[in-house]
Parts: structure tokens; sequence; C-alpha cells
């Protein structure tokens, strides 16, 4: 993690552990982890290796051109790396090429072996970032409720809700680049989101997804795990979503007309509940 910022400067991808999502004290440990559980928009959020080593985390994107692919943050694994997508399961596949975007801190990356079925995001953007737009992400490794750090660790995926804050190009390890930035909100604010969380350390290049499916960032750096913190996403600028399609093909029209199906089927269940 990179910021320009004194209070900012808390690293997001680490080399021995991971902290994952800090929720709000309203919410439990309970509430959180089968909200990761048994969301559908989380089940190819997996765990990113370079080499045997944990880095953070990464996203299934889909199938095309002969391959799988999946997408984290350039820190998180670069260009030239080899290593491994994992799940709590046990899940453990092969990490067998890495491209970099535009210069930018996201990278996508060849999944060797994948044999799981799981609900699959939108890469596409129509660069529609509009403030207050809801969103969730997820996470793994170290984890706890706001204002009870130390925090523990296992490696459970625990989800979050949260909103586009704003947008604004800023710094990160490799320049300036437009970013979606969140804001952790507490009980009684009034953009207080139901279960509102926070990227933390190892959460690097964990997704921020909207409601119509697609990945409208990754992230990037950002603040110490505390109400009013900010946090950092790279966006998924046309352009970056141009890039990652030129490359890996990824989505194509048939498979973005499933999607669309499978989230009309999403919001009924979630009404019926």
């Amino acid at each position: 993690m990179y910021r320009p910022l004194v209070a900012a400067l808390a690293v997001l991808a680490v080399p021995a552990f991971a902290p994952a999502i800090v929720w709000s004290n309203n919410l439990t440990n309970a509430q959180v982890s089968n909200f990761g559980a048994t969301d559908p928009r989380f089940q190819g959020i997996g765990r990113v290796f370079e080499g045997a080593s944990f880095r953070a985390t990464g996203t299934y994107m889909g199938f095309m051109n002969g391959f799988h692919w999946g997408i984290t943050a350039r820190h998180v694994i670069d260009a030239g790396s080899t290593g491994s997508f994992r799940f709590a399961d046990g899940g453990n596949y092969p990490i067998t090429q890495v491209y970099n975007i535009l210069g930018a801190d996201m990278s996508i990356f060849k999944i060797s072996g994948w044999n799981r079925s799981v609900w699959t995001p939108l890469i596409r953007n129509d660069n529609s970032f509009a403030p207050g737009t809801q969103l969730v992400s997820a996470g793994y490794g170290l984890h706890g409720a706001e204002g009870n750090s130390p925090w523990g660790s296992d490696n459970v995926r625990r989800g979050m809700t949260t909103r586009i804050e704003r947008t604004e190009v800023a710094g990160n390890l490799y320049g300036n680049y437009f970013s979606v930035v969140d804001r952790f909100d507490a009980p009684g604010d009034a953009n207080f989101t139901s279960f509102e969380g926070f990227g933390a350390p190892g959460d690097s290049g964990s997704p921020l997804i909207d409601p119509n499916g697609r990945i409208l960032g990754v992230l990037s750096n950002g603040e110490f795990e505390q109400y009013g913190a900010e946090n950092w996403y790279t966006g998924m600028t046309p352009e970056a979503a141009n890039e990652i399609q030129r490359i890996s093909g990824v989505p194509e029209p048939a498979s973005m007309l499933v999607l669309g199906a499978s989230l009309v089927a999403l919001a009924r269940r979630r009404r019926k509940a």
C-alpha cells in the first residue's frame, strides 16, 4: 500500500499475514462470515500466493481464449511472477502468467486446472461511478470489529458492504491513476450500509462489485481501519476494461447475458428472504 500521507502508511498487501475485513462494531463475526460464505457474488474471491508466500486477494473473472482468468492489484502479483490462487476448502490452482494493466495498480492472471462453478462479475465499464452507489466486497485473513484490534487470524472469507464516497486521480506505487474512494461509516451515519466494512492490510486486490455485477475497482491503498477512514481502489475505467478484454477476451457478450439473468434471479431471491 502507498499513500503520500503519514496517516495512511499502512500496507494492504503483506508477506506473512492478511488482515481482511474489519467490520462495524454493531455486527458480529458470525454475521459477516455468513455473508461472505453465502452471497454468490463472493464465490470466486480467493487468496493470491506469489510462489509459496501469501500476498492478498483476487477474483475469478471467467474463461476465454482457452484460459481461466483472475484479477487483483499489481502490487499483489506482478508480471513475470507465478504463484497460486487458493480457497479455504482446499482448492489450489496454479497462476501461470501475469499481465499488468496500463501501468496502473491492477493485474490479471491465468489460472490452470480451474474446476469450480462460480458466479463471475462483469469487467466492462461505461465510466459510471456515481457517489453513493452501494457496493459489496469480501476478503480473508485477520479480522475484527472496529475498535477491537489486535485482529484475529483464520482463512474464513468475510463479506462487507460499502458505497462510493467519491472518485479522484490519486497516487499509488505506480504513479497517479483514476481511483474509486470508499469511507468506513459508523452506525448512525446517514450513509451507513447494512454490512458496513472496510478493507484492511492483506485485502489488496479485493474487488468493488456494484449492483449490476461490475467490478468498479481493485483495492490499492488506504488509511488505518477506523470510522471515517478511506480506501482507494484502482478504478476499472473503460481503458482498463478494454485492455483486459484485449489480453484475455473476458467477458464475451454471451457471458454478459448469462450474468444479467443471474443477477435478476439473485435479486428475486434476496427480496423473498
